[in-house]
């Protein structure tokens, strides 16, 4: 059991490091690399190696319904392919209980970012962001899901 245990928390601090690597590299560069988040992806299915089977097709469905609405975002336009492919790795840590708190989590960071972003344009700071009209969505999908990592101790 302390072996299972200290896996699984291996597994999430893993996840965790790599969100924030993840959300460092979009704010700095605009992208997500592939190799990122096959490595998150890698993370959290050695996380739900531990899982209940049905807690496993519950955190399956949360990504697949993720990915497919982000992807008809990305169709049109509105996200970058990078954020399409974190949404699918991140529903795999959300656990079912705490959906609600992600879904609020990403908006209340996207707005602050979007605005930031925005202020960013008079002030100077974030005024590359601003002038080619870009957000860096992976901050808040990494930021949101950090945000209810810990309810899967």
């Amino acid at each position: 059991m302390f072996v299972t245990e200290t896996l699984s928390l291996f597994s999430l601090l893993a996840a965790a490091v790599l969100l924030v690597w993840i959300a460092a590299g979009d704010a700095r560069a605009l992208t997500i690399k592939n190799r990122d988040v096959a490595l998150l992806l890698l993370a959290a299915l050695a996380f739900l190696g531990f899982a209940q089977p049905g807690d496993l097709l519950a955190r399956v469905l949360m990504a697949a319904v993720l990915f497919a609405v982000t992807f008809l975002f990305w169709l049109k336009g509105a996200l970058g392919a990078g954020d399409v492919k974190l949404f699918g790795a991140v529903g795999l840590l959300i656990p079912t209980g705490a959906a609600m708190g992600f879904a609020l989590a990403l908006a209340g960071i996207a707005v602050g970012l979007v605005a930031l972003v925005r202020l960013g344009a008079s002030r100077g700071g974030l005024a590359g962001l601003a002038a080619r009209g870009r957000v860096p969505f992976g901050v808040p999908i990494a930021g949101a899901t950090l945000a209810v990592l810990p309810f899967n101790l």
